[in-house]
């Protein structure tokens, strides 16, 4: 069976700033699958979370 990795790479600037968000799948299917999970990361209930999680890996 085909197990396929979906992957979102975030690419910023020397100085912090988001430039690039790159997806990365197999095919049509899957990047809009990956499209809607970012839309919904990014929606502003999950703005605080996000923050969190950038926060801490830095």
């Amino acid at each position: 069976m085909n197990n396929p990795k979906l992957n979102v790479q975030f690419e910023f600037t020397q100085d912090g700033y988001l430039e690039a968000i790159h997806l990365i799948a197999g095919n049509d299917k899957e990047q809009q699958t990956l499209e809607v999970c970012l839309d919904k990361l990014f929606k502003p209930c999950h703005a605080n979370w996000l923050r969190r999680l950038f926060k801490r890996n830095s």
